[in-house]
């Protein structure tokens, strides 16, 4: 009885133990309010597929900044990364998109100069089981819209090897 009971917790503390180590979140999907967000994600996979880490399935974090000193202008920042978890470490994304083989995540705190929220979500399962290693090697893509103009501003890394 004694090594029934013993089992018995174990075996309960190891699964609640691996519980522990996922975390899930119910992300909604992202309704693109202009076609220009998909221009520069276009320019960007274009410029992605020199690069020797490209591959179809890449992740996309994708920021977007409100400049207060310009009226009607926003940046865009892309950023890529082949472990999804790495977007999830500091702030959960506010939407998702999904592009060909690539999904993108979204950061915002005025997500409506961009897309609107879908009442469709996706659930994501982040296994937390392995730290997660934030490699900043990664290019960074920026791109502005002022008053309804798409500009490229460039990238900060060109193709990491």
């Amino acid at each position: 009885m004694r090594t029934a009971l013993i089992f018995f917790l174990l075996y309960f503390g190891f699964i609640g133990f691996i519980d522990a180590q996922t975390k899930e979140y119910e992300i909604k999907e992202a309704l693109l309010s202009d076609s220009g967000i998909l221009i520069m994600l276009e320019k960007v996979l274009q410029i992605e597929k020199n690069c020797s880490y490209y591959n179809d399935s890449l992740f996309y974090k994708v920021d977007i900044y409100e400049i207060d000193s310009v009226k009607d202008s926003i940046i865009i920042k892309f950023e890529p990364d082949d472990d999804v978890r790495s977007f999830f470490y500091y702030k959960e994304p506010i939407a998702f998109m999904q592009y060909k083989a690539h999904k993108l995540f979204f950061f915002s705190k005025t997500p409506d100069k961009v897309f609107t929220l879908s009442n469709q979500f996706e659930t994501f399962i982040i296994d937390d089981k392995y730290e997660v290693y934030i490699n900043d090697s990664w290019n960074q893509y920026y791109f502005g819209i002022v008053r309804d103009k798409f500009l490229y501003l460039g990238s900060l890394i060109n193709c990491r090897d």
